[in-house]
């Protein structure tokens, strides 16, 4: 299992060094802290054109018996141990508050030029893959640390409360840590929300800790950044249970659903209320890209939608009530699994552990299967699926993939060395960003053959 095949590389890896300085005046008192980070003799191939991030914590923090976040640590050997050794009890598959760690973080630009460095909040982030030797991290910038935003924004000109650094998912981590970011790139003038995202290296208290994905957070922050919503009034769902918002309002999805459950769509005045509850457009194009990805681990896990709790739509149109899709965590995509790509009917089966987006058993098959109850939709949405494949899996697609080659081609093979055997084939990112390409040049065909028989 991946708790028992730790990977250390057998060669010296790259190392920054973090100077810390205080000035103290004649009577003790300190007037003055700072510090500086040098980078000496990196090979410049491997960091070229990437920002450089530095996390600088305590070593407690990350590797305390007791209390290191990064480490299976005594909530392992108290645990009890039972399912897939990757939920196992462990400190770093525990959340919340209490496991938020204070860090210093600095920011290099695309030049590696320094930019600027504040203290935030760090946790680990993900599922199965808090098991792995890089883990992938929340980052929180909060009033308590000294600012309540980053300072300099990292996508366009929003001043982020809260990123993620995405190690690339479970299956995707070690091979392109693409497939997520390429969905969100591309399909970013669609309905549905999307996490913005740039390749970064990160050091992490000085020592190289490999490629990373920088992204947004879907939080209630987040909806407050784009739409300009007062995240109190936010709440967001994700797999029928509160990610933000207040326990019961679960109550406001549950009567969503059992409207669906006991309705006949095809009457045009069911269909009405139906789009008064769900945001018709922002449905077909997440189902319409969810089902051309080949995403394996979906539509009964990762999912997400929101909505305002009061709605009020006179001053803002996305305070309409309206649940509304969020699409993330799809690095299970584009034949990662390869006997999974094209052997069933994706609208029947995900190919993984549970059935596809028309069983009825899942919020988003009900909602489907329901609404392809209605003529006019079902026109809609094999129009729009058309559109979605035309559009933003053709050309577009394969010019990030090319681009993507181009910016992480030398930078992956440092993080194969660091991170899965210290003699990689210098093609292995390029033949694996082929094996996305293979599989999406086969797949609208396979695709769109189904979608004319439902």
């Amino acid at each position: 299992t991946s708790l028992e095949n730790v990977y250390f590389p057998d060669f010296c890896v790259d190392k920054c060094q973090i100077m810390k300085f205080k000035g103290i005046d004649q009577y003790g008192d300190i007037v003055y802290e700072d510090q500086r980070i040098f980078f000496v003799g990196l090979d410049e191939r491997s960091y070229f054109n990437l920002p450089i991030i530095s996390l600088n914590m305590s070593y407690d923090s990350l590797f305390d018996y007791e209390k290191g976040m990064y480490v299976l640590g005594k909530t392992y050997d108290e645990g009890i141990k039972d399912g897939y050794p990757e939920t196992y009890p462990a400190n770093y598959n525990q959340k919340g508050k209490e496991w938020e760690r204070e860090c210093e973080f600095s920011y290099f630009d695309e030049n590696h030029a320094y930019k600027f460095a504040q203290n935030i909040g760090v946790r680990i982030h993900g599922g199965w893959s808090r098991a792995f030797n890089q883990k992938s991290f929340n980052l929180y910038a909060r009033k308590e640390y000294g600012n309540k935003t980053f300072l300099e924004p990292f996508f366009g000109d929003t001043l982020n409360k809260t990123v993620m650094l995405r190690n690339g998912g479970y299956r995707d981590n070690v091979v392109t840590k693409t497939r997520d970011t390429l969905l969100h790139d591309i399909s970013e003038n669609e309905k549905f929300e999307t996490q913005r995202s740039k390749p970064v290296i990160v050091f992490l208290n000085g020592e190289y800790w490999g490629i990373y994905n920088l992204q947004e957070r879907f939080s209630d922050s987040y909806i407050e950044e784009h739409y300009g919503i007062n995240k109190d009034n936010v709440v967001i769902v994700e797999k029928d249970e509160i990610d933000e918002g207040n326990e019961d309002d679960i109550s406001l999805l549950n009567e969503t659903i059992d409207f669906f459950k006991n309705s006949n769509l095809s009457s045009d005045y069911s269909y009405s209320v139906a789009k008064s509850m769900v945001d018709v457009d922002s449905f077909i194009s997440y189902m319409s890209t969810e089902l051309i990805s080949g995403n394996i681990d979906w539509p009964y896990n990762n999912v997400r939608l929101w909505r305002v709790r009061e709605a009020d739509s006179s001053t803002n149109s996305y305070q309409d009530g309206k649940w509304r899709f969020m699409m993330y965590d799809t690095d299970d995509s584009a034949g990662i699994i390869e006997k999974c790509a094209f052997d069933t009917n994706p609208f029947l089966n995900s190919s993984h552990w549970k059935n596809g987006p028309l069983d009825p058993e899942c919020t988003l098959g009900l909602f489907l299967t329901k609404f392809l109850e209605n003529n006019e939709f079902k026109t809609l949405f094999k129009s729009e699926f058309n559109r979605i494949a035309k559009e933003n899996f053709g050309e577009k697609l394969f010019t990030y993939l090319d681009n993507r080659v181009e910016l992480l081609k030398d930078p992956m093979i440092m993080f194969y060395k660091r991170f899965v055997n210290s003699n990689p084939s210098s093609n292995y990112f390029s033949d694996e960003v082929d094996k996305i390409k293979n599989f999406y040049r086969d797949r609208i065909s396979v695709v769109i053959q189904y979608l004319e028989n439902i």
